[in-house]
């Protein structure tokens, strides 16, 4: 799987959630190590910003989950 591909199979996850979503889930989802999931991240909320879209991809407190949040 390329990254393209991951990123757009964790939006889909994130997206179709109605709970956060753990950063285990993730990783099993796209067969990557946390690191390189959060790598992705990183780069779909630049893209996000860039895009100047109304969401972004936030951890919450609650270590090892990632929700959705409105900006």
């Amino acid at each position: 799987m390329d990254a393209q591909q991951a990123k757009r199979l964790i939006e889909g996850v994130l997206f179709v959630s109605d709970q956060p979503v753990a950063l285990k889930r993730l990783r099993d989802a796209v067969g990557l190590e946390q690191p390189q999931v959060r790598e992705l991240i990183d780069e779909l909320n630049q893209a996000y910003q860039h895009a100047q879209q109304a969401f972004r991809i936030q951890a919450p407190r609650n270590p090892g989950q990632l929700p959705i949040a409105l900006k």
